[in-house]
């Protein structure tokens, strides 16, 4: 009797330990996947980057900086300047037209006066697009060799990731727009008026100075 159910036992065990294992494998497959909302540090970002005017804009190359860096102490998502951005007062998440501009223009100043150099240096493509793949962080995107070029790139400040408009998981990739201003360029006939007048304004003083001389040899 006693070994009848020894042997019982042992069957039941068997039986158990076969369907914890095979329970136990899509666990293990699970675990390697983040769920939407929670926020997976490790994973890079893609910048899918693109300009309002992809003809004037294709072959600028753009400087990308990164300013800041997710803050790894706080309990809601924020970032954190980087060094040697440390000592500015800037607002990296604002929202404000105001203050965001004001953000960037002292990134920009800070970045120009000490000659800081970029993380990355991207080039646009014949249709003004370029995707970068990035850590996260806040990144500072403005245009390289500016003064040299005929079509200026406003600069942009982002940050990745970021909360799905849903509020039930995080973004990853960003679609970037940069707005472009083009430099009029003067057409033939623009300068051919520009040289008319130029030339009616001479005249009109070569009539003048021709009439004072006239008057003043009457006079003598």
């Amino acid at each position: 009797m006693k070994r009848k159910m020894t042997l019982t036992a042992s069957v039941c065990c068997l039986i158990f330990a076969v369907l914890a294992s095979c329970h136990r494998l899509p666990v293990q497959a699970a675990e390697r996947e983040v769920p939407p909302y929670i926020l997976d540090v490790q994973r890079d970002c893609m910048l899918d980057i693109k300009t309002d005017k992809a003809q004037a804009a294709a072959g600028e190359k753009l400087s990308v900086y990164q300013v800041g860096r997710i803050d790894a102490t706080s309990l809601s998502l924020s970032f954190v300047l980087n060094e040697p951005y440390e000592d500015l007062k800037v607002d990296l998440l604002a929202t404000e037209n105001t203050q965001r501009k004001q953000t960037i223009e002292t990134l920009c100043d800070y970045i120009a006066k000490n000659k800081l150099e970029p993380d990355a240096v991207a080039k646009l493509n014949q249709d003004g697009e370029v995707q970068l793949k990035v850590p996260q962080g806040a990144y500072l995107i403005c245009q390289a060799e500016a003064e040299e070029s005929k079509t200026k790139i406003q600069a942009t400040l982002i940050s990745v990731p970021y909360v799905s408009e849903t509020l039930d998981g995080w973004i990853y990739d960003m679609d970037v727009q940069l707005k472009a201003v083009t430099e009029s360029v003067p057409t033939g006939d623009s300068q051919n008026l520009v040289g008319y007048a130029a030339l009616a304004v001479l005249a009109v003083l070569l009539l003048v100075f021709l009439l004072f001389a006239r008057r003043h040899s009457k006079k003598k």
